[in-house]
């Protein structure tokens, strides 16, 4: 009978190990990749056209939360395109949209004001 306790207890200790080390392993792998893409964002926000700041600097200098802004513009969709913003899905009697900026865009360019200018 001790065998078979001894072999289970063994198997369940290979399985334990094998399971802690694959979750181990995703999850290095997850915040390696949200490091890369943060990194690129990063570098986005750094090399932003003009128009696309004038966008940006409503909602940080402003601090302003949504914006109701044409969807026509060139910029919004380069923007929406970036994840820097979100379409809220709100639309205002003039045809206008409200869109919000992304979270870790707006954390960013508040603390790197400089970026918009």
């Amino acid at each position: 009978m001790k065998p078979n306790v001894l072999l289970i207890y063994s198997v369940l200790i290979t399985a334990s190990i094998f399971s802690l080390i694959s979750n181990l392993c995703r999850w290095i792998v997850s915040i390696t990749t949200e490091k890369f893409q943060l990194q690129r964002l990063e570098k986005i926000l750094r090399n932003l056209k003009p128009a696309d700041k004038l966008i940006l600097n409503n909602f940080i200098a402003n601090n302003e939360r949504q914006i109701f802004l044409s969807p026509a513009n060139p910029s919004i969709d380069w923007l929406l395109s970036c994840k820097i913003l979100h379409d809220t899905g709100e639309v205002k009697s003039d045809q206008k949209r409200g869109y919000r900026v992304a979270i870790w865009a707006r954390d960013y360019l508040s603390k790197n004001p400089n970026l918009l200018y």
